[in-house]
């Protein structure tokens, strides 16, 4: 993880959490770079899977995860546009 860029009212440490959250189940050499760069920079630095309500992976274009009150989404290009984001 090189940048972060957040929107809107969310800050780099929610987007970072947020990321790590969605993507600690999986092998993607990327996921896993996001997880590590989360334990690095964060004060929290345990994931508590606990935390994730509800996980699915999208095939081809990423995961959605429940976690706190809100679904998140991280994906590619083609999960983005079909979610309108």
């Amino acid at each position: 993880v090189t940048k972060i860029t957040p929107y809107g009212f969310i800050t780099e440490d929610m987007l970072m959490e947020y990321a790590a959250y969605a993507e600690i189940y999986s092998n993607h050499p990327i996921a896993k770079s996001i997880v590590e760069s989360y334990k690095k920079i964060s004060t929290k630095a345990i994931i508590d899977k606990s935390r994730i309500k509800s996980y699915e992976e999208i095939p081809g274009k990423g995961v959605k995860i429940y976690f706190g009150d809100r679904y998140i989404y991280a994906g590619n290009y083609k999960l983005m546009e079909e979610l309108e984001i």
